[in-house]
């Protein structure tokens, strides 16, 4: 624990680099917004209405998510021009929620962000954090689907589809394949 605490300078540091295209000027703070809130979202999952024995996994399978959402997608981020920086460029757009509809795609998404924004920091990572979030709870639910097709629990399916690196790639970044899943 300290050596995670002693290397949080670096990391938001590293963090600040390879996140040039967030916010101009505030990119260390926005990386240590995400931090934080990536922690209190994994501590979220202790007091979830879960079986007990699905905890751990579910830890260990937001803290993987954690890590392409903070780290491992940020080369690719920086890379590409990506349409979440579009999506939360745009999250503070005026409407209701009741203009939410089919052959909206980048309205409803963008009502999507404005939405999450109302309940977590106004930070980009912080919002890729909430639609990673969004990608473990449809493949938790995806997962007791599955327990109920086939009659039995097996946390070994659980670990197949949340450590499964593309699922878990393009449902931990703001866009719509989180929504979806």
């Amino acid at each position: 624990m300290i050596a995670l605490v002693s290397a949080m300078p670096m990391l938001i540091q590293f963090g600040a680099a390879e996140s040039f295209q967030t916010r101009p000027g505030a990119q260390a703070s926005d990386y240590a917004l995400g931090l934080i809130w990536a922690a209190l979202l994994g501590v979220s999952i202790l007091i979830w209405p879960v079986r007990r024995a699905m905890k751990m996994p579910l830890l260990a399978a937001w803290l993987f998510r954690v890590f392409i959402a903070m780290f491992a997608s940020l080369a690719y981020f920086q890379h590409y021009s990506i349409d979440a920086y579009l999506y939360f460029a745009t999250r503070n757009v005026s409407g209701s929620l009741w203009q939410i509809g089919s052959g909206n795609g980048t309205r409803n998404l963008t009502m999507l962000c404005e939405l999450l924004r109302r309940f977590s920091p106004d930070s980009f990572h912080a919002m890729n954090l909430n639609f990673a979030m969004l990608g473990l709870l449809g493949i938790y639910l995806f997962y007791q689907a599955s327990e109920a097709f086939l009659g039995f629990s097996n946390v070994w399916i659980f670990s197949l589809l949340a450590f499964e690196p593309s699922l878990t790639f393009w449902t931990s970044s703001i866009g719509k394949e989180a929504a979806i899943f």
